[in-house]
């Protein structure tokens, strides 16, 4: 499985979404916005998730969805361009991380959004940063969700990832 092939899913999603809900008109800036509070709001959900000590198995639930705003974020940011990598590809320099870790990858990444007006101005050397910042991202989040439980596989967060998939495609057919 590529990186590209999660952005790929993601983006079938989000548009569905967006078609559904009436959402074609709403600007590029509004919506990567929009993501990056719906990616904070999934980061505080992980957190109760896991001070309330719910199971292992919900807990990853809850970090899926951060990698769904996270790969939402990086197709809308142009990322999709730069990420043929396989997952199983991806090199790992630590095998845990805090999530107060995630939390200020993720503000960073949002920052470096803003600070290049990215919708408007696509630079290549801004390009090439905003890669590094999404992919670090990116790898940290995937660790987290490895992390929960030792048998946790690079396939099993990917399967986690679809089941999740097909339960949201199945809530906006549902009108969620």
């Amino acid at each position: 499985m590529t990186v590209n092939k999660l952005m790929e899913m993601q983006k079938e999603l989000d548009d569905f979404i967006i078609e559904t809900k009436g959402l074609q008109d709403k600007p590029h800036k509004e919506m990567v916005n929009a993501l990056f509070c719906a990616l904070f709001s999934e980061l505080k959900e992980v957190d109760e998730a896991m001070r309330n000590g719910l199971p292992k198995s919900e807990v990853l639930e809850e970090k899926i969805d951060v990698l769904h705003f996270l790969l939402a974020i990086g197709y809308r940011i142009g990322m999709e361009s730069i990420m043929g990598m396989k997952i199983d590809d991806i090199e790992f320099e630590s095998k845990e991380v805090p999530g107060e870790t995630i939390f200020l990858y993720m503000v960073e990444l949002m920052d470096c959004v803003k600070a290049y007006k990215f919708w408007s101005n696509k630079k290549s050397e801004s390009v090439y940063f905003l890669g590094q910042k999404w992919m670090n991202c990116f790898r940290l989040l995937w660790i987290w969700m490895l992390e929960g439980d030792s048998r946790y596989t690079n396939q099993t967060v990917i399967d986690a990832y679809k089941a999740k998939y097909e339960i949201n495609i199945q809530r906006q057919k549902d009108g969620y």
